[in-house]
This record gives C-alpha cells, structure tokens and sequence, in this order.
C-alpha cells in the first residue's frame, strides 16, 4: 500500500492517516484529480501539519507490515460504511 511506504518515507512507527492521503494522492500520475495538488506539495503541506514527530527507534522486520494507527482504522472502518 503506497500509505505505507509513505509512513517508511518518514520513520514514522505507524500509518497515520495522513500517510493514506499522500498514498492516495502517489496514485494520481501527475496531480491529484485535475486540481494544483501533487505529490510534493501534499507530502509538504503533511510535514507543515503533522512534522516528523513519530519516529521509530528501529526500523522493521524485513516483511513486516507497518501498523496502521487508531485514526487510520477509523478511516477505513466509516470508508466500509458508505
């Protein structure tokens, strides 16, 4: 999932779900649905919000999926409910 590649971008030690909008917004080839945003100015406008607060100490097993937040979860559990 991009989302989490997005959160190994920024040792994060968690997919938050600001990693799942830059995931989203990655997938978009050239802006983000026809409007002025990319990647590079949400990917900025994230760490103006958020920072690099969440480090992790040590990086991942090799295989290991990153885990997902408790505001991540929320995300997908009200996406399931639409």
């Amino acid at each position: 999932m991009m989302g989490q590649q997005e959160a190994k971008n920024t040792a994060s030690n968690e997919v938050c779900s600001e990693h799942i909008l830059l995931g989203i917004v990655a997938q978009s080839p050239d802006n983000f649905y026809s409007t002025d945003v990319t990647l590079e100015r949400a990917r900025e406008a994230v760490h103006a919000l958020f920072g690099r607060r969440r480090r992790r100490d040590a990086a991942p097993k090799a295989g290991q999926d990153m885990p997902f937040s408790r505001n991540a979860k929320k995300v997908f559990e009200q996406a399931s409910m639409v």
